[in-house]
């Protein structure tokens, strides 16, 4: 229910506030799951976020070379 939704708000709030100076969040449009593989949606909470904080970069193009490169530039 509602409650449950404002609990997991709260959550995801605490583990970004966690952060230092900077936070890189990811997602994945897969997952293994149990041996099954498993479409996954991203948090709901990350279009909560001001665009003004937050640099999206979608990054399902990338080879695991570019996002290490992209992690370093960052």
């Amino acid at each position: 229910g509602q409650e449950n939704v404002e609990e997991e708000r709260r959550l995801f709030y605490v583990g970004i506030t966690r952060a230092q100076e900077k936070l890189c969040i990811t997602t994945s449009k897969y997952r293994n799951v149990f041996g099954k593989l498993d479409e996954q949606r991203a948090s709901r909470f990350l279009q909560e976020i001001p665009l003004h904080l937050a640099q999206r970069q979608p990054a399902a193009h990338w080879s695991k070379a570019g996002f290490q490169t992209f992690l370093q530039d960052w």
